[in-house]
């Protein structure tokens, strides 16, 4: 898409703009935000608003902003990476890059970005999507939990993790043993 932006425009038109949706890897040089490609060792030479005007303008939908500085770091979202951003589109922005904590995601929601990613946050640890999206839904109503299994009467501790169930709770959840019957 950065080196060849008539494929959003294909994109666009076969599928819809709704459907296209262009990723930029940027790092932070000087106070500056820097367009990069191919797993952030290529400069791109386009500023980062005239990159995201183009992918706006040949049709894109959606942007994802991905901080390759953050990333993988569990530092928390680069929030002033997102606010510019905002500043440049009116196009909904999904922010990827850092999240370490779910305060981190309740951080980044709370400065308007339409959506967030992540991986390790997921992969590393013993979160879940469900798990996070209910401690969210808590503080924020435009979380979209469609599921049977909510956390709605969950409790999360310090650390923004389910709290343990009680030996009491977890004793009322056991089955009652039938032993089988001889015949």
């Amino acid at each position: 898409a950065h080196t060849d932006p008539k494929l959003i425009e294909e994109g666009a038109k076969e599928f819809g703009e709704q459907a296209i949706i262009v990723s930029f890897d940027v790092r932070k040089i000087k106070k500056e935000y820097i367009l990069y490609t191919h797993s952030g060792t290529n400069q791109i030479d386009i500023s980062l608003k005239e990159s995201i005007s183009q992918a706006r303008d040949y049709g894109a939908g959606e942007i994802i902003i991905n901080s390759i500085d953050r990333d993988g770091s569990k530092k928390g979202f680069d929030i002033e990476l997102f606010d510019k951003v905002k500043r440049m589109t009116s196009m909904p922005i999904i922010g990827v890059g850092g999240a370490g904590t779910a305060n981190h995601f309740k951080q980044a929601l709370s400065s308007g970005i339409s959506g967030l990613a992540a991986g390790n946050f997921f992969h590393f640890t013993e979160h879940s999507v469900l798990a996070l999206k209910s401690y969210l839904v808590k503080d924020n109503d435009d979380i979209r939990l469609d599921t049977y299994a909510d956390y709605k009467d969950s409790d999360f501790g310090i650390d923004n993790r389910l709290s343990p169930l009680t030996d009491e709770n977890l004793e009322s959840l056991r089955f009652d043993y039938i032993p089988q019957e001889k015949i």
